[in-house]
């Protein structure tokens, strides 16, 4: 059983996503609870946006009760997970799949979400395909 780090803690976690235009990123925590986002111009004097996916960083957590925030954050290992993010996309794609494949073998008709959305009218009344829907 993992224990949540206590706010205030030091913890390493894995950058998964990093926006170097917003100087933004979202960590993978060691703890597997919620991810931690950091959003900074420096990073213990390193500029934010030099932080990539598979990164390993250091931080204090931050839980305001609504998100988890990494602050005082340390570069500990650049590149250190090159293949986290994904491998963690492969997974999810599997799971995907085999959800797929769990419904069409009990019969039940999957339907891809963008031809959902094209049967979806929006709020000015058309389909997105461009037809106008039609009173009945």
């Amino acid at each position: 059983m993992t224990l949540l780090r206590k706010e205030g803690e030091r913890m390493f976690g894995v950058v998964l996503w990093s926006d170097p235009d917003q100087n933004r990123a979202v960590i993978w925590c060691e703890d597997h609870g919620n991810l931690a986002f950091l959003s900074s111009e420096v990073v213990q004097g390193v500029e934010a946006c030099a932080i990539e996916a598979g990164d390993l960083v250091r931080f204090d957590i931050v839980d305001d009760g609504k998100v988890r925030r990494a602050e005082n954050a340390q570069l500990v290992e650049p590149g250190a997970y090159p293949q986290l993010v994904s491998s963690l996309q492969t997974a999810a794609d599997r799971k995907k799949q085999n959800e797929v494949q769990k419904f069409e073998s009990s019969g039940t008709k999957v339907v891809p979400i963008d031809v959902a959305r094209a049967r979806t009218p929006s709020r000015t009344g058309f389909l997105q395909n461009g037809h106008r829907l039609r009173s009945i």
